[in-house]
């Protein structure tokens, strides 16, 4: 079964990475399994500390920031600070999945993340020998450096968000989101110019509400802007007899898209984002859609016969 527009989207990806054009966008899902995600972080302690029915209402509304200032309130600022280190800046990394694989063997000059955590200067550091220039976008020196890097060919890493060892730099809290997402602050401005000057490839990102999508979103209806994700489908695709053949219509109809699929298709549309689909919770056909821009790079057959032949289920 044909996925809405995906051959599309993935062509058009093909021939902006093959131009040099694309940087990947890092979210949390691509440091998984090695490292847990923020959301059930919040979730585990706030059993422990006994407030999970107000952790889990912020988090049902997708307000994360929130759930993370009741969470240090309750532990204490120290507490707080000493486990988020323990989880993210302490610990070994271990083995690499494909989709982390196949990103170092695709993009070796700048990425952007929201991560905190080690992964990527692990994993390109033992896989290529790289070693980044950090830079954090929250420390006013690296301001200019980042302008600077986002004009050459060189590797960096741009922690959007921080870095787990510098801990007086990273944005976890609502207040700490208050300060810096102002409407007119210099990091939003410094983030719009990387969004207007690059194509983005978002990995690994949920792209269902956060800072950095309103912001997007703002950008988006002023000028021509465009960037690609890879997503997984909404649930209500999901087919358990047949994972990798979506369920893409209504009940009854073979034309007509679910009201859940159409409206994911015109969110991402508004904020200016080519997705490309993977049917739900298929997490692995990430980097099967990594090999496949791999090997598009190389010119050996034509890109749609390569990558409709490699792909082994029927969703493009």
């Amino acid at each position: 079964m044909k996925i809405h527009k995906n051959s599309r989207n993935f062509n058009l990806l093909v021939e902006d990475f093959k131009a040099g054009r694309i940087v990947p966008f890092i979210g949390a899902g691509f440091s998984r399994p090695q490292f847990p995600s923020w959301e059930n972080l919040l979730k585990e302690n706030s059993k422990i500390y006994g407030i999970a029915d107000e952790i889990n209402k912020e988090i049902r509304i997708g307000n994360m920031e929130k759930a993370a200032s009741l969470l240090e309130h309750k532990m204490g600022p120290l507490e707080f600070k000493d486990y988020f280190l323990e989880t993210f800046d302490k610990k070994k990394i271990g083995s690499f999945t494909d989709n982390q694989l196949w990103l170092s063997k695709l993009f070796q000059s700048g990425i952007i993340t929201t991560n905190y955590d080690h992964l990527l200067e692990t994993l390109y550091r033992e896989q290529l020998e790289y070693e980044f220039e950090l830079l954090l976008p929250r420390y006013k020196k690296d301001e200019a450096a980042i302008d600077r890097v986002l004009r050459q060919n060189k590797p960096y890493l741009i922690k959007l968000h921080g870095d787990a060892s510098r801990y007086e730099y990273c944005i976890l809290t609502e207040e700490q989101y208050q300060e810096i997402y102002t409407g007119e602050s210099d990091y939003e401005k410094l983030i719009g110019r990387i969004f207007e000057n690059k194509i983005i490839l978002f990995l690994g990102c949920s792209l269902i509400s956060d800072r950095t999508l309103t912001l997007l979103n703002r950008l988006t209806n002023h000028r021509d802007i465009y960037h690609y994700a890879i997503l997984p489908l909404p649930e209500a695709t999901q087919n358990l007899n047949e994972p990798h053949k979506p369920n893409l219509y209504r009940l009854g109809e073979t034309s007509a898209y679910k009201e859940e699929f159409l409206a994911r298709i015109q969110q991402l549309s508004s904020l200016g984002i080519r997705p490309v689909f993977y049917p739900y919770e298929k997490h692995d056909l990430i980097s099967v859609l990594l090999e496949n821009l791999f090997q598009s790079s190389t010119d050996v057959e034509p890109v749609k016969k390569n990558f409709t032949r490699r792909v082994p289920c029927d969703f493009c």
